[in-house]
């Protein structure tokens, strides 16, 4: 075998390779680790002037949003980060390492999990254990047969609160229905329910139960 032929070789090994290990970190990310003592009750703070209805496919921008805002106060707003978002492909869609990318580079650490393996019971508590670190959770979900981001911002017994930019918008401008009231976000789910959209988030066996744990880097 000559060094030309060698080195092809090796190349495309390398290729695959480290195709591979992007696919298993797809599969396998981290599971986020469950605390001991949960707490009862968490409202992760969400200005309400924020709660605005995404654009076309900007779903994952105005998650990133969501989570800017509740941990650091500040006011940012989604079609001006979804100019910074990378990783999208066709139709503006975005890539769960877009989402990563951008929270990192506003100094959010990320802690990528999946808990396609996991039972609903420890799916719920791992979710709770986020939150309960005053973390909010980035969820990759399905809604009307449509792949999307939402945010986590609090949950009080078995029900929880997050921000959806796909809510009904209440009128001519960009603001959505409030169906939670003073609670975090815009949207009340039942804990079955989110398990119930967030079961149909991901492709095949890629990013199915995945969640982004969310920490401020002050």
């Amino acid at each position: 075998m000559n060094l030309k032929k060698a080195l092809l070789i090796g190349l495309i090994t390398m290729v695959l390779a480290a195709s591979m290990a992007v696919c298993l970190m797809a599969v396998f990310p981290g599971i986020s680790t469950v605390e001991q003592t949960l707490s009862e009750y968490v409202s992760l703070p969400f200005d309400p002037s924020l709660q605005l209805a995404q654009t076309f496919n900007n779903c994952g921008p105005y998650s990133v949003m969501a989570v800017l805002n509740s941990l650091t106060g500040k006011k940012y707003f989604g079609e001006d980060l979804a100019t910074e978002m990378r990783w999208r492909v066709q139709k503006n869609l975005t890539l769960p390492q877009g989402v990563l990318d951008l929270l990192n580079r506003y100094g959010i650490i990320t802690r990528p999990f999946s808990t396609q393996f996991s039972a609903d019971k420890e799916r719920i508590s791992v979710l709770k254990s986020c939150l309960s670190r005053s973390h909010p959770v980035v969820l990759l979900i399905e809604v009307h047969h449509i792949q999307h981001y939402v945010t986590l911002l609090g949950y009080k017994g078995n029900t929880f609160y997050a921000y959806d930019s796909l809510q009904w918008k209440t009128g001519p401008g960009r603001l959505t229905v409030d169906d939670n009231g003073p609670k975090p976000g815009n949207r009340t789910w039942s804990a079955a329910k989110l398990l119930q959209l967030w079961s149909e988030g991901g492709k095949w066996i890629f990013y199915r139960y995945y969640g982004i744990e969310c920490i401020w880097n002050k």
